[in-house]
């Protein structure tokens, strides 16, 4: 399993990459590699991700690429920006009056920010289970 450990809200680092949290340190990172018998395949990458509430900038220059088939986790303090990021892989940050993003998402190479996508054939791709209804 693949783990994105999320910074504190007040320390938000630039870029964010892909690592696996190490059980005894948490806060340490650990590179988990590919399969040697195939490279692994990307099917998400976001590049220079930056996500607006109004005037709050809350997601900034976020970077990271996810594999095919691969489970990965996105870890981190209450409101550093976990469920927000994921809102953004789904466009579902686009509705909420007054929010915003800039940057790039790709999903299998499809930048799923251009006008001519669907969102609701998106989210059919992209899904999102909520923690509380």
């Amino acid at each position: 399993m693949s783990t994105l450990l999320l910074p504190s809200p007040t320390a938000f680092r630039t870029t964010l990459t892909q690592k696996e949290a190490v059980a005894d340190k948490p806060m340490e990172m650990a590179t988990e590699e590919p399969a040697p018998q195939a490279e692994a395949r990307i099917k998400i990458q976001a590049e220079d991700v930056n996500a607006w509430f109004g005037k709050t900038h809350v997601l900034k220059g976020i970077s990271m690429e996810v594999a095919y088939q691969r489970v990965t986790a996105l870890i981190g303090p209450s409101g550093c920006g976990k469920s927000t990021f994921i809102r953004c892989l789904n466009r579902l940050h686009e509705v909420v009056p007054g929010a915003r993003i800039q940057g790039r998402i790709l999903l299998d190479g499809e930048d799923i920010y251009k006008r001519s996508l669907d969102p609701v054939l998106l989210r059919k791709r992209v899904g999102m289970v909520f923690q509380r209804p």
